[in-house]
């Protein structure tokens, strides 16, 4: 096991080397204002791209959040720009639909419907987001157990 560990690449270990020079990735680690819109009502939300390169958190104004405040790569199942979902049709009108973009996520949870403050901001997180999604979909499963043993058990039952 420890030699099978061992021969994993140094690129593997650290999920960001491939990517570490991109410029949609960086928006990403280096996190961005985005609003997010629900029935009735918009906030303004901290989002960013951990260290690990597969873990998007975000920072709520509340003080005792329901739900954790992150969300991992593996369990988005796609990106949508502009207002493609049912969601933001109907409550992002506010925003220039350039500027929105929905994650839709593996298994019940709900589509985050998003508005960037800029059209290039919301590209560069689209962009950046299906990147890390090529990615982890690219990497074999033994690559990602090594890597993301908590994220890949949850998406197994996801996808279940």
């Amino acid at each position: 096991m420890c030699q099978e560990l061992q021969s994993i690449s140094s690129s593997l270990l650290c999920p960001l080397n491939s990517l570490s020079d991109d410029d949609d990735v960086k928006t990403l680690l280096n996190g961005s204002m985005l609003w997010k819109i629900k029935a009735g009502w918009r906030q303004q939300r901290l989002y960013r791209l951990e260290s690990d390169g597969m873990t998007i958190w975000y920072q709520s104004r509340r003080k005792r959040a329901r739900s954790k405040q992150i969300f991992s790569i593996l369990h988005i199942e796609s990106i949508r720009e502009g207002r493609q979902s049912e969601g933001l049709r109907r409550n992002g009108q506010r925003f220039p639909e350039s500027s929105c973009f929905s994650i839709a996520f593996m298994g019940r949870r709900k589509n985050l419907d998003l508005a960037a403050a800029t059209e290039n901001e919301a590209r560069s997180w689209v962009q950046g987001l299906r990147k890390l999604i090529q990615r982890a979909e690219a990497m074999s499963q033994r690559e990602k157990l090594v890597q993301y043993p908590f994220f890949t058990s949850c998406a197994m039952k996801l996808a279940a």
